[in-house]
């Protein structure tokens, strides 16, 4: 169990930490010498190591004083951050069926709003994204299939992903 002031060791990071806040459930915040943060739960407990010398010191010394970073933090390349973007093996992996109900009902959009032209799409035809996603989500307790054939809830993604990109695209990413 995690005890609010324990100091100790990262045993992945190496980095000096100390525990900031307990949760009644058990859980824990813990503040790494660099200002970075964590949160863990009880069973993380021995992940760390527990230093007797420093669970009764009640600052850290100078040189890891939590209000000074021991160093800045590393800027990331454009290809690291691309990398750290997990798309295949977080998404797709994970979601392979849902991605292609919602790629199907893209399709059937497309024919429906945008007949004989090839699939895009046409953003100011309808813009109430989270009502129809909601709407879909209503109309998904009802019957699960709408009447062309596609999935209420692939339907609800997909204006959830469209409303998520356009929120994203307003605040330049």
């Amino acid at each position: 169990m995690f005890k609010l002031g324990s100091k100790g060791t990262g045993r992945n990071t190496g980095m000096r930490m100390e525990v900031v806040n307990v949760h009644k459930d058990g859980t824990a915040v813990i503040l790494y010498e660099d200002n970075s943060s964590l949160y863990v739960s009880p069973a993380a407990h021995d992940n760390f190591k527990w230093d007797d010398q420093w669970s009764d010191v009640g600052y850290w010394p100078e040189s890891y004083d939590v209000a000074k970073p021991v160093s800045a933090p590393a800027t990331k390349t454009e290809a690291e951050i691309r990398k750290g973007q997990p798309v295949f093996t977080g998404v797709a992996a994970y979601f392979p069926d849902a991605l292609k109900a919602v790629a199907e009902v893209s399709r059937i959009g497309n024919d429906q709003h945008n007949p004989g032209q090839p699939l895009h799409w046409a953003r100011g035809k309808s813009t109430d994204q989270l009502d129809a996603a909601l709407r879909h989500m209503l109309d998904h307790l009802a019957n699960p299939i709408d009447t062309d054939g596609g999935r209420h809830l692939a339907k609800a993604a997909w204006r959830l992903l469209a409303e998520l990109q356009l929120g994203i695209e307003k605040d330049g990413k």
